[in-house]
């Protein structure tokens, strides 16, 4: 027998539970940082269209010289996904031990953690996903109109600072010396009219695996590096740049790093057809009458695509 201060739950209260944890989320993805979130789309296929040079000014002799404002586009097909629990109904009723509740917010909670799941299946299929300039998303040989080749695949030949003593665990010290050789990078791009798409960058993000995890946060937080047998200063706090580390476990590989920006198009397209639905076999049902089981379970038709690799580094430490 429950306790006597013990209240009775109903599916409908336990709905009620889920639905206040989907609406006040416990924790925010870290895909919406490098994404453009469509939460509301309204047919199962998107075509996103992406910006073209914003033209610069020149020097007006003659006429106007006009330029189309989207040049290409990606189409995002959304899928169906689910997730579904289930128990003994005395164990849905009588939350005795108080871990529902928290059990149950873990369980919306990976509706969450379904973005960052497919942002980072997304982002590490990228080398292989032909995107809208006829080369694959990380490649080192992206080029559209007068950009030059353009790489946001990178290893040392392109940017020396990924050469470390250890590939996967450098030192905080080397993890400046690659931010800076990140952003450094970025720098480079050209924009289809030839013009820096980076000149006053000062933001990037950048997902490292786990084990690299400590190094890049001490890089950014760090007052003092360790080099060798002494000491320095770490340059990247007293500079204007602002870098966010994101610590990925879902990374396959410990010596890839990624980067990002949002200061032109998002990498990423993360999209939802619709809210995430509930359903439930409870009270009454025939589910409950032959096993004494209440089961509720989520769905959402979604998906996150690939978009704008000007806006995404991938690069191999060595």
């Amino acid at each position: 027998m429950p306790n006597a201060s013990t209240k009775k739950l109903s599916s409908v209260a336990i709905i009620g539970m889920i639905l206040s944890f989907l609406n006040a989320p416990t924790r925010t993805p870290w895909c919406e940082k490098i994404a453009h979130m469509n939460l509301d789309a309204q047919d199962d296929v998107l075509e996103y269209a992406i910006a073209s040079a914003t033209p610069q000014m020149r020097r007006w002799i003659g006429g106007r010289e006009s330029k189309k404002l989207f040049a290409q586009s990606i189409e995002v097909r959304s899928e169906p996904f689910e997730a579904t629990v289930f128990d003994l109904v005395k164990n849905w009723v009588y939350d005795k031990t108080g871990l529902l509740r928290s059990r149950v917010a873990r369980f919306t909670a990976r509706s969450q953690t379904h973005w960052d799941k497919l942002a980072s299946e997304a982002i590490e299929l990228g080398e292989a996903t032909q995107t809208y300039d006829g080369a694959n998303f990380f490649s080192a040989t992206h080029s559209t109109g007068k950009s030059g080749t353009i790489k946001n695949l990178v290893v040392a030949a392109d940017v020396p600072a990924l050469n470390v003593t250890t590939p996967n665990a450098p030192t905080a010290a080397e993890a400046v010396d690659i931010i800076y050789g990140l952003f450094t990078h970025f720098k480079t791009f050209k924009d289809d009219a030839g013009e820096p798409i980076y000149e006053d960058l000062m933001s990037i993000i950048v997902m490292v695996p786990v084990k690299m995890g400590a190094a890049f946060q001490q890089a950014v937080s760090a007052t003092i590096l360790a080099t060798g047998g002494s000491t320095k200063d770490n340059p990247l706090l007293r500079s204007d740049y602002q870098v966010e580390v994101i610590v990925n476990p879902r990374l396959t590989s410990d010596t890839v790093i990624y980067a990002f920006t949002k200061e032109n198009d998002p990498a990423l397209i993360c999209q939802q057809q619709g809210k995430v639905e509930l359903s439930n076999k409870a009270e009454g049902s025939d589910y409950e009458h032959d096993t004494g089981q209440w089961e509720f379970g989520m769905k959402a038709d979604r998906s996150v695509g690939l978009f704008c690799w000007q806006a995404a580094l991938k690069a191999t430490l060595s």
